[in-house]
């Protein structure tokens, strides 16, 4: 189970996760303190530009800047505290829209629309808000590379504010990490 309460100090989100395991039901403390600007890790993996995509259309920036994951395992997390604005009924797919006005697009493998929901289960619904680490969509990453596909995890930000831009760096990243940033 996980409980959540959120604070406002100097500027910052700071969301503390409380999460009973299920070996010995002992509580753990996880605080993530919102950086403005920050984009956290929306999976575990190795992050890169977007243009390291292996679809032309998201590397060729058409739909907006962002970065690429070559994902560990399926879970995908929100990088950042936003309302959820579009769960695509196929569950490969959500956008979500940040209180600035950022709109990101997370896309969730590559051609995985033929899938038809196939090995996607959504876990949030519109217009829900959620914080950075929050996990939005779990993915069988094995039968999207069974079906032929690349299980990329790709995330635009097909709106942002005026004058700001994605920066980011090639490394491994893991629950808490910060994957990029708007500057």
């Amino acid at each position: 189970t996980t409980a959540k309460e959120q604070n406002t100090t100097k500027g910052q989100q700071v969301t503390t996760a409380s999460v009973t395991t299920k070996k010995e039901n002992d509580t753990t403390k996880a605080v993530i303190t919102e950086e403005p600007g920050a984009v956290y890790a929306a999976a575990e993996g190795t992050v890169k530009d977007i243009e390291a995509s292996t679809d032309p259309t998201f590397a060729n920036k058409v739909l907006g800047d962002g970065v690429v994951i070559f994902p560990e395992d399926g879970t995908v997390m929100a990088p950042c505290k936003a309302t959820v604005s579009l769960v695509y009924p196929t569950g490969h797919a959500i956008g979500l829209t940040t209180a600035d006005g950022a709109e990101i697009l997370i896309h969730c493998g590559v051609d995985t629309v033929n899938m038809n929901g196939e090995g996607f289960e959504t876990l949030v619904k519109e217009g829900q808000e959620v914080t950075a680490e929050e996990a939005l969509i779990r993915f069988d990453i094995d039968l999207v590379k069974k079906h032929g596909y690349s299980p990329e995890i790709l995330v635009i930000f097909t709106e942002l504010p005026e004058g700001k831009t994605i920066k980011t760096e090639e490394k491994h990243i893991a629950k808490n990490d910060k994957m990029a940033e708007i500057v």
